[in-house]
């Protein structure tokens, strides 16, 4: 197979915000906007997400100086690929960007930006005429090889409705991997609640050849009533199916319900092997639980070398959570400024990818000036973005900036209000 992959800039610019000031959003021809400069491609295609041929659009959002700095970069909208995310947030930082105007001067703006990652494919070299053809003969494997072929084009080129006329033909053909397909898309269609019958009857096909994100798919559906009565005997078994064939999610939900004794029984011991398996798997997820519980010492015999050594492996691949703790980690031993400001560092990082503890850390290290150079304006940033993910804290702290002043910002009762009434009513929901 020949893979080519290209990577593009989406009709990039939405909307540019003013500093401070998520939430109010005067008309866009009003704003200054910040533009992405396009000297050089600056943007890399991760080479594990090429061999396992991830694809996607990710959401971004960047604060931009008026020197042209990028102050702030965080994801609104995951392509569904750490890998991809962070890969696109580096990438745009690389390439930089001119700052907006306003009254023919540089101000500081945001600009939301959007990038996608696709792989556009030529089966083995051959014509996509040819290979249409061949799909037209009834071959449900060329009708699946067919149907991948357009749906790497979505984006530009191809009718969605075709897509899927391609992958019903084959899944009625036997084709198992076109069944997953249409199965996961009836799976997540949530303007259809009540078509579990047709979920199932597309995924029962493709469990019975032990197609393992099958057999997780229905582990999931069963565990969380998606689509169905929840059935905890169903979702270990299609659980256990998964990850007795080496699938490292199945495994660390498996891990995550021994543990909590979740109608399986109580069980550590069992807990922690399939917390290692996952993690030996190189699933973050698990990498980071094994790691925490090491580190404690409650669940098994602390060991913090080993657990430093399974946090590296999940800092390796991005993963939030663990950018997060290592930021934490080395905050609370850092004595030097220099030590502090590299903590800081880890937590912008976790920040960058949307982790809404670690927006909160970064505007307090705003506000205080620790790690960095102190900046009201941007520890309002850094509030509001976590704030807006339902972090309380950084809601709090909103609630009172904007009810008695602070942080560059005057009172506000009408925005106060708002925060008040989100914290309200989240205070409503909790039992």
């Amino acid at each position: 197979m020949i893979l080519k992959h290209t990577a593009r800039l989406l009709a990039t610019i939405f909307l540019a915000l003013p500093a401070a000031s998520l939430q109010a959003q005067p008309a866009a021809t009003t704003l200054p906007l910040a533009l992405p400069t396009t000297e050089a491609n600056t943007m890399v295609y991760p080479r594990q997400a090429l061999l396992e041929n991830l694809q996607g659009i990710v959401s971004m959002a960047f604060l931009v100086d008026a020197d042209g700095t990028v102050l702030a970069a965080t994801v609104e909208q995951t392509s569904g690929t750490l890998m991809l995310d962070a890969a696109a947030i580096d990438g745009m930082r690389k390439r930089g960007f001119s700052p907006g105007l306003a009254n023919g001067k540089p101000v500081r703006s945001w600009t939301k930006i959007q990038y996608m990652w696709s792989i556009d494919s030529e089966e083995d070299g051959v014509r996509p005429e040819v290979l249409r053809a061949a799909a037209e003969t009834g071959d449900a494997n060329a009708q699946m090889r067919y149907a991948l072929l357009l749906s790497s084009r979505w984006s530009l080129r191809a009718d969605m409705a075709e897509v899927l006329r391609w992958y019903r033909a084959a899944a009625l053909g036997g084709n198992g991997e076109a069944q997953e397909r249409l199965g996961a898309r009836a799976l997540y269609d949530t303007a259809q609640p009540d078509n579990g019958e047709e979920v199932l009857g597309w995924l029962m096909r493709p469990a019975a050849q032990e197609r393992v994100k099958v057999l997780y798919s229905l582990g999931t559906m069963y565990h969380q009533a998606w689509k169905v009565q929840t059935d905890m005997a169903q979702a270990v078994k299609w659980y256990t199916r998964a990850a007795d064939k080496g699938f490292t999610k199945a495994q660390y939900r498996l891990a995550q319900l021994y543990l909590a004794g979740d109608s399986v029984g109580q069980d550590n011991a069992v807990a922690v092997s399939w917390y290692r398996k996952a993690a030996e798997g190189s699933l973050p997820d698990a990498q980071v639980a094994l790691a925490q519980m090491l580190l404690r010492g409650d669940v098994v015999a602390d060991d913090p070398e080993q657990a430093m050594r399974l946090l590296d492996k999940a800092v390796k691949q991005d993963f939030p959570p663990a950018l997060y703790l290592r930021g934490e980690q080395l905050m609370a031993q850092a004595q030097a400024p220099q030590e502090t400001a590299a903590a800081v560092a880890w937590t912008a990082r976790a920040a960058s990818l949307g982790h809404d503890a670690a927006q909160y850390r970064l505007a307090q290290a705003y506000e205080t000036g620790k790690g960095l150079s102190q900046d009201g304006s941007l520890a309002m940033v850094w509030y509001e973005l976590a704030a807006q993910t339902g972090h309380v804290e950084a809601m709090q702290r909103l609630l009172a900036v904007y009810r008695d002043g602070g942080l560059g910002q005057a009172a506000d009762a009408a925005r106060a209000q708002v925060w008040q009434a989100r914290l309200d009513g989240m205070r409503g929901k909790m039992p």
